[in-house]
């Protein structure tokens, strides 16, 4: 890098850098540029991509003299404008480009974090023009969002010291669990019967869990805090809006939006658990969210890494087991496994705990609706949505199951007490 002698210089400089860099490299290359420590520089990115972000900005890439040397022909030299997850290239008046690949190859897009979606070439006597059109590779998305946290998580987590609860003798457990939330689903009332957006979904979700809270804390000596998180937490997995397996969505926004706004939701209901007992979150991926969630995951990891009062279990596992005192509890998601058979699966796969239990649990979700049953002494409960009901569920007549979700207090041999909670108006969200 040659010295930079202006401030103007130096914003030049790490704007065209940031054409080719993640949030986190930029960070740390304007650290360099400016010789700043991570508060200032992360102040100064701040400043300079406040009102367009980096990947958002159009731009310009010059060709290379590398290229022209190589053809030793006049080039119209391409504009490649990225905004977001798409990027186009597209050239005019030039002698040299005719395919994909040259057009690529003078851009000097990086071909690692793209892929190509279309490409249109035409000829007007000797002069040629083209147009190529990219998406963001799936997995380079996930990776930006997720390195621009780390870095932010890093900066922000102090060591945090273990409140003080109140001591409680033969303290009980708290499960928190309201699976399905499905937040950035879009439903209109008009189509479905519910209005569901982002917004809405943050909104109700909050409110669940705080009502479900209020309602546990009357039954007292609560003395930690499980709180399962995912099972189709998020209502799609990739860029393009689809699931994991590729089913498109109706969605309220894009995926970066809803990937960051479920992060922050997450770590607000987390807040205000830890200020009760200490909370030990349980992260299941969903047949919706399985790589997101692995990834927010990740994220709460980092957030709370030096947080004594919160612990996360993010194996990478669709079924998971804990004890309480005699109890046995099982997680899945439930839509790759009859629940008749999970009984079996708690044999092998937990078999001396699962065994020796007083009382043995099963908790899963996707249907939408609640369920109980008994399979040879084992508790299969299906845990209600909060979430409306989309296009693709009213056309197949997957209607008519009550908006609510629970919450349940044990002590160390029993199922004490079970909390509904129904905070759902329609008139609420017209």
């Amino acid at each position: 890098m040659t010295k930079l002698k202006t401030e103007q210089e130096r914003i030049s400089y790490i704007k065209k850098y940031s054409m080719k860099a993640t949030p986190t490299q930029v960070r740390k290359e304007i650290g360099k540029t400016w010789k700043l420590k991570k508060t200032a520089r992360n102040d100064l990115y701040r400043k300079l991509f406040s009102k367009s972000s980096l990947i958002t900005e159009p731009a310009k890439i010059i060709c290379s003299n590398k290229t022209r040397k190589e053809t030793g022909k006049k080039a119209a030299c391409p504009q490649v404008s990225v905004r977001g997850d798409k990027a186009v290239i597209e050239t005019s008046n030039s002698t040299q480009i005719y395919t994909l690949e040259e057009l690529i190859k003078v851009s000097e897009l990086n071909m690692d974090e793209w892929t190509v979606k279309s490409f249109i070439a035409n000829s007007y006597g000797q002069n040629f023009q083209a147009k190529a059109e990219f998406s963001r590779r799936k997995e380079v998305a996930l990776k930006i969002i997720l390195e621009e946290f780390k870095d932010d998580a890093l900066n922000f987590a102090p060591n945090v010291d273990k409140i003080k609860h109140l001591s409680v003798e033969n303290g009980k457990l708290l499960i928190v669990n309201i699976p399905d939330a499905h937040i950035g689903k879009l439903c209109n009332k008009e189509q479905t019967g519910h209005n569901y957006d982002l917004k809405i979904a943050c909104e109700v979700y909050t409110k669940t869990l705080l009502d479900l809270v209020a309602k546990a804390k009357r039954q007292g000596g609560i003395e930690k805090i499980w709180y399962v998180v995912g099972n189709d937490y998020l209502t799609i997995d990739t860029p393009q809006n689809t699931t994991t397996r590729g089913t498109p969505q109706d969605v309220d926004t894009r995926f970066s939006k809803i990937f960051r706004e479920g992060r922050k939701l997450l770590i607000q209901t987390v807040e205000i658990l830890k200020q009760i007992a200490p909370v030990h979150i349980i992260v299941m991926p969903g047949n919706h969210d399985r790589s997101s969630m692995f990834h927010l995951g990740d994220a709460l990891e980092c957030w709370y890494h030096n947080d004594e009062n919160v612990t996360v279990d993010n194996e990478d596992k669709i079924r998971k087991y804990y004890t309480h005192g005699e109890i046995a509890f099982g997680y899945t998601h439930g839509d790759q496994i009859k629940p008749d058979k999970l009984v079996q699966m708690g044999i092998v796969e937990y078999g001396k705990e699962w065994g020796s239990a007083k009382r043995r649990f099963w908790l899963i979700g996707h249907t939408h609706h609640h369920k109980v049953h008994n399979i040879q002494g084992t508790e299969i409960w299906t845990i209600p949505s909060i979430s409306g009901s989309d296009d693709f569920h009213q056309a197949n007549g997957y209607v008519g199951s009550t908006r609510q979700a629970l919450a349940m207090v044990c002590s160390k041999d029993n199922l004490d007490a079970v909390f509904y909670s129904q905070p759902i108006e329609d008139k609420d969200y017209r």
